[in-house]
């Protein structure tokens, strides 16, 4: 019996993994087909990237990667007083090399693994991830809300408002909706029982859909669970909002910096444009991000500059915020995995 759900969770993995790949591989097909006439621009863009610009934008995103292992410290400590921000921080970047290499599906599971490794129940790991996840959703929504009212005072940056106002305003409703159930779930337990009732219902009817009904329940448990242990801890919490806001400003201020100068927008425009284009871009599914946010980046940043600006510091977002943290987290994970060796 082990076996065979074994092989079928096998069978499904690769499939989810070949599927993710084709539908990155389209969008690759589709970007250079969309650009084809843009190519020379893009690639003299690219040339032109100042060593300085790529200098701020890899210590904003290490300032993201700092705050991100804060927030962990801050949750794991809470639990295990020996816990270091150390680990946090190693912790973070070691999600970001399983995140690229599972398409976002191992994240969280790594995450527990290295949590569990410094004392933390894997039942408990869970919690503190999924309450990662939500705060981080909440940070998300914040800043877009901020970022939509600030672009609506800026008369340049008005006119792109109202263009994509639809859609500003559909993407803007499923995001509260999102963030207000998944915060009723994690601090009502009437709403956690409803929940689960509502799971227990649909399972009943569709008898497939069994085995995966008990893995949400249980996570929806452990996010209730976890919610409650850290509204006890209030200070914490709000830290945890803080480094959360910090981290999401700091990636935000990466493209912003490097357009500032470039198209007639200032700073703070840029900046909220991105906090505008990240939010709307989180209820897009794609695997692990992957396209989303660069169809809205373009779609939004793309009525300010042309091509030849805009795809480069494309670019340098995604190599400071995937490509260089999945380096470091690659090293960091065979460094550890040498280390166990030895042990």
């Amino acid at each position: 019996m082990k076996t065979t759900r074994k092989s079928k969770n096998l069978k499904h993995g690769f499939l989810k993994l070949l599927i993710n790949s084709l539908v990155i591989l389209l969008l690759f097909v589709i970007a250079l087909l969309t650009y084809r006439d843009s190519l020379l621009d893009i690639l003299k863009g690219i040339t032109e990237v100042s060593p300085l610009n790529i200098t701020v934008s890899v210590l904003l995103s290490v300032l993201f990667f700092i705050m991100e292992g804060s927030i962990i410290y801050k949750m794991a400590s809470g639990i295990v007083p020996t816990y270091r921000l150390k680990y946090g921080i190693a912790t973070a970047y070691r999600c970001e090399f399983y995140r690229l290499i599972t398409f976002g599906s191992g994240t969280g599971i790594a995450e527990i693994h290295y949590l569990h490794k410094k004392g933390i129940e894997p039942a408990v790991g869970t919690g503190i991830s999924i309450l990662q996840f939500v705060m981080k959703k909440i940070g998300v929504a914040i800043l877009g809300i901020i970022g939509f009212i600030l672009l609506y005072c800026f008369p340049d940056t008005r006119a792109l408002c109202r263009e994509y106002a639809v859609f500003l305003a559909i993407c803007c409703i499923i995001t509260t909706v999102i963030v207000l159930f998944l915060l009723l779930v994690t601090l009502s337990n009437n709403v956690l029982t409803f929940v689960l009732g509502i799971i227990d219902k649909v399972s009943v009817k569709f008898p497939s859909f069994t085995e995966k009904a008990a893995s949400l329940k249980n996570q929806v448990y452990l996010l209730n669970k976890s919610g409650h242990i850290f509204l006890r801890q209030r200070y914490a919490l709000i830290q945890i909002v803080l480094f959360n806001l910090i981290k999401l400003t700091a990636i935000y201020c990466i493209p912003a910096y490097s357009l500032q100068e470039k198209c007639n927008m200032g700073f703070v425009e840029c900046t909220a444009i991105m906090a505008a284009v990240y939010m709307l871009a989180g209820v897009i599914p794609a695997p692990s991000g992957i396209g989303s946010l660069e169809f809205v980046y373009l779609l939004f940043f793309g009525v300010l500059a042309e091509p030849g600006i805009i795809v480069p510091t494309l670019l340098v977002f995604r190599f400071v915020t995937w490509i260089l943290p999945f380096i470091i987290g690659g090293i960091l994970c065979l460094i550890s995995y040498c280390k166990s060796l030895q042990t």
